[in-house]
């Protein structure tokens, strides 16, 4: 007899990936019998390759919120057709197409994050964002939707998982970055592309003076677009070996070995505080992408977001139109008193 298998469907966004992980472990720690299933984008599915607690990932194209860049719903049944889902996990606000697929599959059990109509026909459980509570962390979000199918949710910090052999291919790979990387700051350049941003521009300035303050190398990895920019100022003293050139495993492997990470609010700043790595993340009070909504979750992680002061000036300059430059309302000095307030600390995330 096969074991009996659940659904869970997140298929777009690294930092919404590794913020969900909880739900596959609380999954996995509620029902140990049971196969735990991920259907997800192709582009994200290897930050949660190695995970234990999932036994299946099933990938599709998926390019956000554009119907013309999404699969067709019948080629995502086809995809899942395969296997008897008793329960599925929806963790994906307004599409009525999953309910309608996990409908024409069969599937007994569904719960979802936010409400669609084609839900409320099919008798879906729903866990509803209200606006008293539009604040809360979108982790918790997903872990409401777990325990609406039965799963208990002890255990709430994401994780990552690597493999020791990841680690020492990256470390002949980039050896100086191996050997120095606990005592420096990796500087992430990329940001949301929904929010506010510390600018490349000013990353750069910002650069040599966390050098500077830390005593220590600092070394900046972001996309080979983000390398364009970064290149045409390139500040003296920073290291950039790094920069364009890493595979999405390899950055999981760059934030684990880092002594600590800044970066603006990117799937990158979730990959180092689930590495246990300390991690600044720099973000706005915009309530929909708040370090409150969007933080990164560990033990050794912090925010730093524009004060009550800082935030006038935010607001003006959003008047005036244009795209907001968050280096402009948050100084450096706040910046570099977060650095040093973040500890050094050899306890990382799970090496396999």
């Amino acid at each position: 007899m096969k074991s009996p298998s659940i659904l869970v469907i997140r298929p777009e966004k690294l930092g919404d990936l590794v913020v969900a992980t909880p739900v596959f472990r609380a999954f996995k720690e509620s029902f140990p019998q049971h196969q735990i299933h991920l259907l997800t984008d192709e582009s994200f599915a290897d930050v949660v390759r190695h995970d234990p607690h999932i036994d299946k990932i099933i990938t599709i194209p998926w390019r956000g919120s554009t119907r013309g860049n999404r699969p067709s719903l019948l080629a995502i049944r086809l995809k899942l057709s395969e296997i008897k889902y008793q329960q599925a996990a929806i963790l994906y606000s307004g599409w009525s197409e999953w309910n309608l697929i996990c409908a024409s599959l069969g599937i007994s059990e569904v719960a979802q994050l936010g409400g669609t109509l084609a839900g409320t026909l099919l008798g879906h459980r729903m866990v509803l964002r209200g606006d008293r509570f539009k604040e809360r962390h979108f982790r918790d979000w997903y872990l409401d939707v777990a325990e609406k199918l039965g799963a208990i949710t002890s255990s709430k910090d994401p994780q990552i998982f690597i493999q020791n052999k990841e680690i020492e291919a990256f470390a002949r790979r980039f050896p100086n970055y191996a050997s120095l990387a606990r005592q420096s700051t990796l500087l992430h350049l990329g940001g949301s592309p929904e929010g506010e941003n510390v600018s490349v521009e000013k990353l750069s300035e910002w650069a040599p003076q966390i050098a500077v303050a830390t005593g220590a190398s600092v070394f900046v990895t972001g996309t080979p677009t983000e390398a364009v920019q970064w290149l045409k100022f390139s500040p003296p003293g920073i290291r950039d070996e790094l920069l364009g050139k890493l595979s999405l495993r390899e950055m999981m492997v760059a934030v684990l070995l880092a002594g600590r990470v800044v970066s603006n609010s990117t799937g990158i700043i979730h990959l180092a505080a689930a590495a246990g790595t300390p991690t600044l993340g720099i973000y706005t009070s915009d309530p929909a992408n708040s370090e409150r909504v969007w933080g990164p979750l560990g033990g050794h992680s912090s925010c730093l977001a524009p004060t009550i002061e800082d935030d006038a000036k935010r607001l003006s300059a959003l008047a005036s139109g244009g795209r907001l430059d968050l280096g402009e309302v948050i100084s450096a000095g706040r910046v570099i008193h977060a650095i040093s307030q973040l500890p050094l600390t050899e306890e990382r995330g799970v090496i396999l």
